[in-house]
């Protein structure tokens, strides 16, 4: 189900948009009811928001680089796995490749004696 696979990204969207509806419901409840035309009052509110939402929001971008280069390091892990695994095989390979050629110009040697 997309729910189990997603469930970090919208647990962390649910939290930023719940802050930042929390914090412009309250400026809005305790400072005044209506939309003002003072750009002072946008400026205040700007503060407000940046000093509430602002850091949980920050917080959050913390939290999710960090997840993302600890998923990048295990990826990088693997592909040093698989890097090696296909180097073995690629000698390998090249042994057998090596070893046909010789037991092919034995054949033709024999031959043409």
């Amino acid at each position: 189900m997309w729910i189990k696979k997603f469930w970090k990204p919208l647990l962390s969207l649910l939290v930023v948009v719940t802050t930042l509806v929390v914090a412009i419901f309250s400026y809005v409840s305790v400072f005044n009811d209506s939309l003002s035309k003072n750009s002072n009052d946008w400026g205040a509110f700007d503060s407000y928001l940046s000093g509430t939402a602002g850091v949980v929001i920050a917080l959050f971008a913390v939290i999710w680089l960090i997840y993302s280069v600890s998923i990048q390091k295990e990826e990088i892990e693997k592909l040093k796995i698989e890097l090696n695994k296909s180097a073995i095989e690629q000698e390998q390979q090249t042994e057998i490749s090596a070893l046909t050629a010789l037991i092919s110009s034995y054949g033709t040697s024999a031959q043409v004696t």
